[in-house]
């Protein structure tokens, strides 16, 4: 949404926030997918869900 606007605004300060707003969310998105990748190992939970159902690791 953000990147639309941007490309849709005139004003410069208005495109660099919104740009600034896009980077930030895809950030806290990258951020929301590693947790909930990991989460599991480090809330304990790990020992008790079968191995099936533990996220894979990429990479």
């Amino acid at each position: 949404m953000h990147l639309r606007m941007a490309q849709r605004v005139s004003a410069p300060e208005a495109r660099a926030s919104h740009l600034e707003l896009a980077a930030l969310w895809t950030r806290l998105a990258a951020q929301a997918d590693h947790q909930i990748d990991i989460g599991p190992e480090f809330a304990g939970e790990a020992d008790e869900l079968p191995e099936a159902a533990l996220p894979r690791r990429q990479g």
